[in-house]
Parts: C-alpha cells; sequence; structure tokens
C-alpha cells in the first residue's frame, strides 16, 4: 500500500520540531514529539509509521547521551510521562547500546518511575513501558488494578476532553504489551467515542480514535464502516496538518500536549488510515 502524503508532512513536522529542541531545548518540543510517540506507540504497524519510530529513536538517543533529556526532565518534571514514551522507542531501536540502557536507567529511572500517590492506572502504564525499554524490572512493578471499570465509566462524564484520549492511549499500550486478558480490554469507552466524534465530524479526533480502536479494541464491523465512511467524506489538504481537534479549550487539563502535537499526532493518524485504502479490516486482522 502507499503512503499518503498526510504522513511526510506530519513526519516533517517530527523532525523540525526534534532540531527545534537540540538548539532551544524548549520544552513545547518535546511534549509535542512524545505526543506522537504515544500514537506510534499504540499502532506501530500502521503504514509509515516505521518512519516516524526510527527519526524519534534517533533523536532521542542523541539526547540522552548529551544529557539534554535529563536536564529537561529534571527542570521540567512534567515531561516526565512522555520521556518515558520516546525512551522506549529509542531502546527499542537496534542502535541502542548497553551503556545506553544503563546509562538510561542510572540517570532518569528514579525520575521516571511515580510514586504510590499517582493514580493506579497510570502507575502501571509507566512501569510497562520502562519494563519494555528494560529499565525496570518486577522489583519496580505496582499492584495491579482492574482496568476496564476505571475506563469504562468514563463514559458517564458530560463531555468528552483530550483526558480521555489520553486514557484509551494508556489502555491501548497496556493492550499491545499483553498486560491485560481479552476480558481485561475496555470497549464500551472507545466505542462510544467513535461513534461520538463521527458525529461530530471532527476528523482530527476521528482519525486518532478510529486508528485505536483498529490497533486495540475491536470495533464491531457496523461502527467500523460508520467511521470509515465519515472520515472518507472528510478527506484533508495532502500537504497540511490537520486542524487541531474540535472543543480544546485553553483549560484543558492536558493542555501541555499542545494544539500542535495534537494536530501532528492527528495528521498521523489520518495518513495512515488513508494509506489503507479500502484495507481497513485487513489491518485489524493482520494486527491480532
Amino acid at each position: 500500500m502507499n503512503a499518503h502524503p498526510l504522513l511526510q508532512c506530519a513526519s516533517d513536522h517530527i523532525r523540525v520540531r526534534a532540531k527545534d529542541f537540540d538548539i532551544a531545548h524548549e520544552r513545547a518540543c518535546l511534549l509535542e514529539i512524545g505526543t506522537c510517540a504515544e500514537l506510534l506507540l499504540a499502532a506501530p504497524s500502521a503504514p509509515g509509521f516505521a518512519g516516524c519510530i526510527a527519526d524519534i529513536a534517533a533523536a532521542t538517543l542523541l539526547w540522552l547521551r548529551s544529557g539534554l533529556l535529563e536536564d529537561t526532565i529534571r527542570m521540567h518534571p512534567e515531561t516526565a510521562y512522555h520521556a518515558t514514551l520516546l525512551l522506549r522507542v529509542a531502546l527499542r531501536c537496534e542502535e541502542a547500546t548497553a551503556d545506553d540502557r544503563r546509562s538510561a536507567a542510572e540517570r532518569l529511572l528514579p525520575a521516571l518511575l511515580l510514586d504510590r500517590e499517582s493514580p493506579s492506572v497510570t502507575q502501571w502504564v509507566v512501569w510497562s513501558h520502562l519494563e519494555m525499554a528494560s529499565l525496570a524490572d518486577a522489583t519496580h512493578r505496582p499492584r495491579a488494578v482492574e482496568v476496564r471499570p476505571s475506563f469504562d465509566k468514563r463514559v458517564l462524564r458530560r463531555r468528552t476532553d483530550e483526558s480521555d484520549i489520553a486514557a484509551l492511549h494508556m489502555a491501548a499500550h497496556l493492550v499491545r504489551d499483553g498486560r491485560l486478558a481479552p476480558e481485561e480490554i475496555p470497549v464500551v469507552l472507545p466505542h462510544v467515542l467513535l461513534l461520538q466524534t463521527c458525529r461530530d465530524a471532527d476528523i482530527n479526533r476521528l482519525s486518532v480514535l478510529l486508528l485505536l480502536n483498529l490497533a486495540a479494541f475491536a470495533p464491531p464491523r457496523w461502527l467500523l464502516r460508520h467511521a470509515e465512511s465519515a472520515l472518507l467524506a472528510m478527506t484533508p489538504a495532502a500537504d497540511t496538518l490537520l486542524p487541531p481537534p474540535l472543543k480544546t479549550s485553553d483549560h484543558d487539563e492536558y493542555r501541555d500536549r499542545m494544539l500542535a502535537g495534537l494536530q501532528v499526532r492527528g495528521t498521523l493518524a489520518c495518513g495512515a488510515l488513508l494509506s489503507m485504502g479500502n484495507q481497513f479490516e485487513s489491518f485489524y486482522a493482520a494486527d491480532h
């Protein structure tokens, strides 16, 4: 299948922001790239994602070896989750060495592990990423939690915001890492949010939710076809980033993801989906 031009647009933006971080060391750059890594880790086999993963891995290894990543986490502790995602991408690539892993474990692990007062599911997700990056082991493992009830009850919220999308990314990561048995995988929240977003005509959030559903949450065929039709009815220009998600306020608790990061993330998802052509169901079958 041929890669859609939107993927190149998103990839170019990621490379530009990585260079910006090299030069200006701006926290916003790290958050934007980490937001993209969050999606890439949820659906790593999606069309066109391999190149983006390789670019982010190479950049993160440079930041790790130079000490820039450590300095950023120390100065901006709120970047720790995004740094964890980036380290997982970097330390699982072929270019990562035993010295890279040892350095990350010695210099960064204490700052990345969450304290016991953090939300239980978040602790579980962060540990899973660190364990997959060979930075943490069973001695750091938090207590097991019931994931499905804590996620699916979010449908009772009066409005959907970026915190719900972040929660679904976390759930998708746990599914991809094999941390959840089939009966523990949340299905109500991802399916309801996908249906709501089809009605909102929000191409950014629709792209992200459809890809997450395909990668981890087994959408029923009728919902898959409905979402596919909605996406194709809003085909965007191929030479620019998607607009940011609708209803993203200045007071959103996940504002630190930065609107630009959400734009690139949505563009990546949309580009991957459009690259599948009419093969959405085939991708789902192959990815499972």
